[in-house]
C-alpha cells in the first residue's frame, strides 16, 4: 500500500468531554431527595449512579425537566424499600445531574456532580 493511501484513511470523530458548568447553580432551600445506596457523593466529586426503574427514575426525569438539582442522601439501611426519612442519613450533598442515559430495561445511568453539603430536615 503506498504511503499516500495511508494518509487518506478516514478517522473516526472524537467525542468532546462533558461540559462542566463554570459556575455553580443557585441551590434552593428545598430540594427533591434522591436516596443513594453503597456510595457517598461529596462536593466537587463527579459520580456515576445507576437508577432502577420506578420512583427514582421519575425523580430524575422531574429534575431534568426543571433545574437538574437534587439532594443525594446516603441510605442507612440499604434493605429499606422505599427508604423513608428514618432510613436516610441526616446529611447529604446537593448535586447537579450532568448527563443521563436511559437503559433498555427502563432504568438509567446518571452522571452527577456534587455541589454543596446539605442537611436533611424532616
Amino acid at each position: 500500500m503506498p504511503d499516500e493511501d495511508k494518509n487518506n484513511v478516514e478517522q473516526p470523530p472524537i467525542a468532546a468531554p462533558a461540559a462542566i458548568p463554570d459556575e455553580e447553580p443557585k441551590i434552593p432551600d428545598v430540594l427533591r431527595v434522591f436516596p443513594i445506596r453503597e456510595v457517598v457523593l461529596f462536593p466537587s466529586m463527579i459520580l456515576p449512579i445507576g437508577v432502577p426503574p420506578g420512583r427514582d427514575a421519575v425523580l430524575v426525569d422531574q429534575a431534568l425537566l426543571q433545574d437538574r438539582l437534587a439532594a443525594f442522601v446516603p441510605v442507612i439501611n440499604p434493605n429499606a424499600d422505599p427508604p423513608g426519612p428514618e432510613a436516610l442519613h441526616g446529611f447529604g450533598c446537593a448535586g447537579q445531574i450532568l448527563k443521563m442515559v436511559k437503559l433498555p430495561y427502563g432504568g438509567m445511568r446518571i452522571l452527577v456532580q456534587g455541589l454543596k453539603r446539605v442537611r436533611i430536615e424532616t
